[in-house]
């Protein structure tokens, strides 16, 4: 049976790529790959040369998904890379391996770099859930909408970002998610790597003018999810009317629901129950 081996390639140190990794790129006879360019270089660090390479990118991935299976039906074995990292993370791997899922052919990860997993381990979180979003949006407003949602989630975000929109980014988050803490990793086990610990109005701040290259890994704290945010507002507006008093219960419930624009009968049975509980403390 055939194989097709989901290999992790380093981010930028070339000492990070496992032997295991090295032993399956020498042996296979077909490399699917983001970058061909990029691939050859690796390859010819290894005294590898003369393989076939099929090219992988977004564009053709579906072409690419196609020629993998005619080599894998031939008996052959054929890696999978990304331009760098695990393959199947925000790249066209993804799709490639879905296509292939069920085929009869064998599919294996060999394990090794990830700029997700290698951003996180130095983001000092306790653990998961955190929510990864990948590539955000190229467009203001798709964007805006994904990171609104996520915040709405309470849970860390982990972003990639290509430099020339960092900038455009951080707006955004400092928009969005004011002094929530920030980790931006950026150009990581590479020669000029960066871990810079901020916020993300300072991050805003601070890349506003500036050119930013190498590709670029945000981690953002978590923070409160949007219902419970909700409700605590919601209970301290009530609570306020409650003790102010001279409103009847309907027209303070009516109001409250207004300036929240939540649904009146939701806001109105929350009120009865605060009510309920300072009459009986």
């Amino acid at each position: 049976m055939a194989t097709l081996y989901v290999v992790a390639t380093p981010i930028g140190n070339l000492e990070d790529l496992s032997p295991r990794a090295a032993q399956v790129l020498r042996r296979v006879p077909v490399v699917a790959a983001e970058s061909v360019k990029r691939t050859r270089q690796l390859l010819a660090h290894l005294g590898a040369v003369g393989k076939r390479l099929i090219s992988c990118r977004e564009a053709n991935r579906r072409r690419a998904a196609l020629q993998v299976r005619e080599v894998l039906d031939a008996g052959q074995d054929v890696a999978l890379v990304s331009d760098a990292g695990t393959p199947g993370v925000s790249d066209p791997g993804g799709y490639l391996v879905r296509q292939l899922a069920g085929s009869g052919h064998r599919i294996s990860p060999i394990p090794g770099p990830s700029a997700l997993t290698a951003a996180v381990s130095v983001a000092g979180w306790a653990g998961a859930p955190f929510l990864f979003l990948g590539f955000l949006p190229a467009k203001p407003g798709p964007r805006r909408r994904l990171l609104a949602r996520a915040r709405d989630t309470g849970w860390p975000l982990v972003i990639f970002e290509a430099p020339h929109r960092l900038a455009a980014t951080a707006a955004e988050l400092a928009a969005l998610m004011g002094e929530r803490a920030v980790v931006m990793t950026r150009e990581l086990t590479k020669l000029h790597e960066e871990v810079a610990y901020t916020t993300c109005r300072d991050l805003a701040a601070s890349v506003k003018s500036q050119v930013t290259r190498g590709e670029i890994t945000l981690l953002v704290a978590g923070g409160e999810p949007r219902q419970e945010a909700e409700g605590r507002e919601l209970d301290r507006r009530l609570q306020e009317g409650l003790e102010a008093g001279g409103e009847p219960p309907s027209r303070l419930a009516r109001r409250v629901a207004a300036e929240l624009r939540l649904p009146r009968d939701e806001v109105y049975r929350r009120l009865l129950e605060l009510k309920g509980e300072r009459e009986q403390a």
